[in-house]
């Protein structure tokens, strides 16, 4: 009688390892990645497609993202992730100049120059948001004529005046000054943002940025 219990016992057990077998080489469901601010989380569990969900620890950044497997990652493993958040700029060209505003002293880069723009929104396509960051900043009605490139989340765009002459109003949160320039003068205006990235901007236009002030 003991041995037949046995036999069951390790019947049954057999089955629920083939069973747990069986139900770890399925596919699991893959699971589309929850875009959230930068913060560290643990990975949490392996999805299908060689994929792995990281589960973020601040309460203020709930969310998930994907990470690929292939990098070491284990269960319960640190991991600092990052989303590469998009913004747009324009490059407003009147009569050979181009428009730059100083950044006020309430914003992440006070003091520095750079083109109007700033973040896109949730569901806004770039350029709209090339449009309404010039509005805002600067208040003036620009066209976007063509996106000049993309660098690491950065959308420039060469615009044009719907109105002229240009009246620029700026907001105080924004900007604190504004200038016409060329591009060869640009660094005569003081710390320049992004500089390396608007001396690409600005090789596509044709348009190269001394580097001598």
């Amino acid at each position: 009688m003991a041995q037949a219990d046995h036999f069951v016992r390790d019947t049954n057990l057999l089955h629920l390892t083939l069973w747990q077998v069986a139900r770890i080489s399925q596919p699991q469901p893959r699971h589309s990645p929850i875009s959230f601010r930068n913060g560290t989380g643990h990975v949490r569990r392996c999805a299908g497609d060689g994929e792995v969900v990281v589960a973020c620890r601040k309460p203020s950044t709930i969310g998930r993202s994907v990470a690929r497997r292939g990098t070491g990652l284990h269960r319960g493993q640190p991991v600092t992730t990052a989303v590469t958040k998009r913004s747009a700029w324009a490059l407003i060209r009147h009569e050979g100049r181009f428009l730059f505003t100083q950044r006020s002293a309430t914003t992440s880069r006070p003091g520095q120059w750079c083109p109007p723009g700033g973040g896109v929104q949730s569901g806004e396509l770039p350029e709209d948001a090339c449009v309404r960051e010039v509005r805002e900043e600067v208040g003036l009605v620009v066209r976007v004529v063509e996106q000049v490139c993309e660098d690491g989340g950065f959308c420039y765009f060469l615009c044009e005046l719907v109105r002229c002459p240009p009246v620029v109003v700026l907001a105080p949160r924004e900007c604190s000054d504004f200038r016409w320039v060329e591009p060869g003068e640009l660094l005569q205006l003081g710390a320049i943002m992004e500089l390396a990235r608007m001396q690409r901007v600005f090789l596509r236009l044709a348009s190269p940025i001394r580097l001598e002030p």
